[in-house]
């Protein structure tokens, strides 16, 4: 295998395979949670071939920089090491640690990234089947009567109905609780003589009436009780009658609790959760959708737009579109093509990722294909103004750097070394031009690497550099070159600049 001698090494150095509690991945991390940390080795972590960093999270978890080729170390690590997700033993931290508003910021974070990236595949599968439906029945001529259509209908709306019940599996997972009792859990708010019911009460205290079916909230909130629960009763229970109690001192509180109070708040919370959007989408919409377009790359990057993608779902739970989130994220980094989504209105009526191969999802539940358009035109309008923006800043560094120092540098030896043989002056070249000066890239204050935030830099995984807080944010290239790698988030750029092939990042 491609990777054995990888796995092996990080099996080594994180304690080996029965200190794993948690092991999944994200784009391009694996991300594993240890029973106790103390037991990991970070510094020979770093050096195992593959990895290019580690990065140590509230939780005693961990994070494991690969890079694009994290599913195949995944998937072998799964196959090689045979690992079954739990394995019993508790996690234990390395001390005592004070929660601050940026540890419990963390902890929510990681708890919905956690819990919405495993039923985004349900998402994803379900908006795809109801674009296909719409592209049959409106212009295949397929009858909607039909009874492939209604089968394929009915499982498309059923991921959906049913979604309370994934997410208390996914959350109970990722809580590390028993998952099937977080899906019963998900089961009882569905249930027709509970799910919008109006009347119910538990011992007299009152049940208030929400629509749970297709919610998010009040499942994510339920499902963190139980969880509570759960753990909290584990150990206080003798073990020879923990199989049948603990489920059952587990459902009778977190069942009441989440029907009296937590659900209604959930449910209170998404409505106005539904109206400041509603707000943004008719008096903001615009500024919204620039912001949330422009900043995208950065969200992907950090890990922030799974925990975001609740606010996506809700809304396209309750309102049957989204006209923010996605048509921002289909603009990618350009903040023009977020603004032409916005003066448009450009929806998103089933969920799926943001691209040409998902653009059906924008055609009209009616068939209309004017939307469906303005999709179009909106990927077109952000590719051609991210075009011209590179082409501008091109010209601008280029302007800045012919008949530079480096020019004069280059003349000079010629003029001097007339005498060299050709192999020799191509060398005498390309040693003036590596004196060829790099510039900033913004205008701004300048700061050491090692004071960045964010690991990959500030521990010199990327080489060395230089950082920028920047004024104006205008970013132009740092010499003048060939634009050798451009990564397709837009968040990276690798320049190899002068006749020295000298290699500069940017990212």
């Amino acid at each position: 295998m491609k990777y054995e001698a990888t796995v092996k090494g990080i099996v080594e150095h994180i304690g080996g395979l029965d200190n794993l509690a948690v092991a999944n991945h994200c784009a391009t991390r694996l991300r594993f949670k240890l029973k106790d940390i103390t037991k990991m080795n970070e510094d020979a972590l770093k050096k195992v071939k593959a990895v290019m960093g580690v990065r140590t999270m509230e939780g005693n978890e961990i994070q494991i920089i690969i890079g694009t080729d994290v599913v195949t170390v995944y998937d072998e690590f799964m196959e090689i090491t045979g690992y079954k997700e739990g394995g019993g033993g508790e996690t234990q931290t390395s001390g005592k640690k004070k929660l601050s508003l940026k540890g419990i910021g963390s902890i929510i974070v990681e708890y919905l990234s956690g819990t919405v990236a495993p039923v985004i595949p349900i998402y994803f599968g379900c908006g795809m089947l109801m674009a296909f439906l719409t592209i049959c029945t409106n212009f295949l001529g397929l009858d909607a009567e039909d009874g492939a259509v209604k089968i394929l209908n009915a499982a498309a709306n059923a991921g959906f109905y049913f979604m309370p019940i994934i997410l208390g599996w996914s959350a109970c997972s990722k809580l590390k609780a028993d998952p099937a009792l977080g899906a019963l859990l998900g089961m009882t708010l569905v249930y027709s003589d509970i799910n919008n019911v109006a009347g119910l009460d538990f011992l007299g205290l009152p049940v208030t009436q929400v629509q749970y079916n297709g919610s998010f909230l009040p499942m994510i909130l339920g499902a963190a009780f139980l969880s509570f629960v759960y753990r909290f009763f584990k150990n206080k229970i003798p073990q020879a009658c923990r199989y049948f109690l603990l489920p059952l001192v587990t459902l009778v509180i977190s069942i009441p609790v989440t029907l009296v109070v937590l659900g209604p708040i959930g449910y209170i919370a998404g409505t106005k959760l539904m109206w400041f959007l509603n707000l943004l989408a008719g008096q903001f919409k615009i500024g919204a959708l620039a912001v949330w377009g422009f900043c995208t790359p950065l969200s992907i990057i950090t890990g922030m737009d799974k925990a975001v993608y609740f606010i996506n779902m809700e809304h396209l739970n309750m309102v049957g579109y989204d006209n923010i989130f996605p048509p921002g994220g289909l603009a990618g980094n350009a903040a023009i093509g977020s603004v032409f989504a916005g003066l448009v209105d450009l929806k998103q009526y089933v969920y799926a990722g943001p691209g040409l191969i998902t653009s059906p999802v924008y055609i009209s539940p009616d068939g209309s294909m004017t939307n469906f358009y303005f999709c179009l035109i909106t990927i077109a309008v952000s590719a051609l103004a991210g075009f011209a923006m590179t082409y501008l800043f091109s010209m601008r560094n280029r302007s800045q750097y012919d008949g530079d120092a480096a020019e004069e540098k280059v003349e000079k030896t010629e003029g001097a070394d007339t005498a060299l043989t050709g192999k020799e002056k191509d060398e005498s070249v390309a040693s003036a031009a590596i004196e060829q000066d790099i510039v900033a890239v913004v205008d701004g204050k300048s700061i050491p690497i090692e004071e960045v935030k964010d690991g990959v830099f500030s521990e010199k995984m990327m080489g060395e550099g230089i950082a920028f807080l920047p004024e104006d944010g205008k970013v132009v290239a740092p010499c003048s070159g060939k634009m050798s790698v451009v990564y397709d988030t837009g968040h990276a750029y690798g320049i190899t600049g002068g006749p020295a092939g000298y290699d500069v990042g940017l990212p």
